[in-house]
């Protein structure tokens, strides 16, 4: 069958259908016959020449598709039908042409038929430990209804609502593309720059001396649903700010089910409804004290921005029913200018008619953005006018770590060699939030073990002197991050994992483990560090 003909008989009984066509080059003679088949629909051609990405965004941004016509045939047809039928309406229909090499199609197919038969159970929100094969060959058995090879052309029928990922890097064109999904506020640009820390280790690591911050924008939506765990979607797609490491090649976020690489799929509607206009400031790992004071504090830069257009604006936040917000986090948030009757807590998925939400200014390990000196200095100076701790800080502190994820085995030899150096030990989870800040900023020298302890270095007020005792396998760079904006001296001491490293790109198990002080090691460094002092 030629084009015209596949594409009428697709979209059959269907009014004004939205008919997206996927060419390759100019095909202005095919969509002209197109538009005389199909009079009352709305045709879009677009080029597979430009590319998955261009594709995606494309088809994103003009949902929702009746019908997804591929005439573009090529070597990438199989790993692009996937994709576009995600893209269509529940009901909506894919037809594409074979190319002249159609294995790599028929195979596709063959396996998706084989995964219908064995009834594959589709993925559901959480945690899927299946490999990312097995779980997205699941989802398109659940999605392609109909699916067959005919005639020369592969058909199948949209069976279930999918939402499309958009990247942070395509967000503001986005919305330009559909400017009644929202509109980008503000941008700051991509900035290259040197980190300010000044690096020393007791064994060779991998950080970056010249750090790529990327551009990062204020963003406001209309019409969207939030989840929790920093989820949000609007019609048809998700926000780019749902996800903690928004650069990453694959984004996720276990509010949703993960559907494919770049889609999950739609969730219920949300059965409770803010009115106003609220501010995101929810956060991927609800009430953890290091999340809050990395990933929450970089998103506090667009509140200010947010607050200027909207008056009457609302933070919002997620926590578990019945619960609320610790007095720390409400601290936290009125030193970023958040003060405690703006904030809103909900406890299920909430239907908002105006979001603001902001690229994040900390992705780690990735990035910084230069930007968040500002909000540190701003926290940290207003958390230390809090505190409520009478005389003074000790000059030489040590933020300890109780047993736990990443202890360390012989924490009281660490603790006796820095106290017969003239440190105070303390555990920072003793203290008000802004007790900890101000210590940090009155001390000369800030040490501890690795993690969310020292996470108070951003609001350190000027550089310091850091030392950090940790495992190797620990990877995180929360703490050198922070110090390549505010200018810290760092010095590492890296200890023996219980658990250790392996090739694998990331190792949980490694990352988590628990860890000893060996004095003859890593030792060396640590005392020639305190001597120095």
């Amino acid at each position: 069958m030629k084009p015209p003909e596949v594409a009428r008989a697709a979209v059959a009984g269907v009014q004004s259908p939205r008919v997206a066509i996927v060419v390759r080059g100019d095909r202005a003679a095919l969509v002209e016959r197109l538009h005389e088949a199909l009079p009352d629909a709305t045709l879009v051609a677009l080029d597979a020449n430009d590319g998955m990405d261009a594709l995606h965004l494309a088809l994103t941004a003009g949902r929702p598709w009746d019908l997804v016509l591929d005439v573009a045939a090529g070597n990438g047809a199989a790993r692009r039908w996937p994709v576009l039928l995600h893209h269509l309406r529940r009901g909506g229909r894919l037809a594409l042409r074979l190319p002249g090499e159609p294995g790599p199609v028929t195979s596709s197919v063959a396996q998706v038929h084989e995964a219908q038969a064995a009834g594959t159970e589709p993925p559901t929100p959480g945690r899927d430990l299946r490999d990312n094969p097995d779980r997205d060959l699941a989802a398109l058995a659940a999605s392609a209804a109909d699916l067959a090879i005919t005639d020369g052309w592969l058909a199948a029928t949209n069976a279930v609502d999918a939402l499309a990922k958009v990247p942070e890097a395509d967000a503001d064109a986005f919305l330009r593309a559909r400017p009644e999904a929202g509109r980008t506020l503000t941008t700051v640009p991509h900035l290259r720059f040197t980190s300010r820390c000044v690096l020393r280790s007791s064994a060779p690591v991998r950080l970056p001396h010249e750090i790529d911050a990327p551009a990062v924008s204020v963003r406001e939506y209309d019409d969207v649903t939030c989840l929790g765990r920093q989820a949000a979607y609007g019609a048809g797609f998700v926000l780019p700010e749902t996800y903690r490491h928004p650069f990453k090649r694959r984004l996720r976020n276990v509010a949703f089910a993960e559907w494919a690489p770049r889609f999950v799929r739609e969730p219920p509607p949300a059965t409770a409804r803010l009115e106003g206009p609220a501010y995101l400031l929810d956060s991927y790992v609800r009430g953890h004290f290091g999340h809050a004071l990395t990933d929450q504090v970089g998103h506090l830069w667009g509140w200010r921005v947010a607050l200027d257009r909207h008056p009457d604006l609302r933070a919002l936040v997620f926590t578990k029913p019945g619960t609320g917000l610790a007095t720390w986090e409400l601290d936290l948030l009125a030193a970023g200018g958040v003060d405690a009757d703006r904030v809103v807590v909900a406890h299920e998925p909430t239907a908002v008619d105006t979001l603001v939400a902001s690229s994040p200014l900390f992705g780690m390990p990735a990035y910084v953005h230069p930007t968040i000196a500002t909000t540190y200095a701003e926290v940290g100076t207003r958390l230390a006018g809090r505190a409520t701790a009478d005389g003074p800080s000790p000059r030489r502190l040590f933020c300890s770590r109780r047993p736990g994820k990443r202890s360390c085995h012989n924490a009281t030899e660490v603790e006796s060699l820095v106290a017969a150096h003239g440190f105070t030990v303390v555990f920072p989870e003793d203290h008000p939030l802004a007790d900890q800040v101000r210590m940090v900023r009155e001390a000369d020298v800030v040490a501890g073990f690795a993690g969310s302890g020292m996470f108070q270095i951003a609001f350190a007020g000027g550089p310091k002197h850091v030392i950090l005792v940790g495992s190797e396998s620990y990877t995180a760079s929360n703490e050198y991050l922070i110090s390549s904006v505010v200018g810290h001296r760092l010095d590492l001491v890296l200890c023996r994992p219980d658990v250790p490293r392996t090739k694998r790109r990331f190792d949980n198990r490694s990352y988590q483990s628990d860890f000893t002080y060996e004095d003859a090691r890593e030792g060396v460094f640590l005392r020639e560090a305190l001597a120095s002092l």
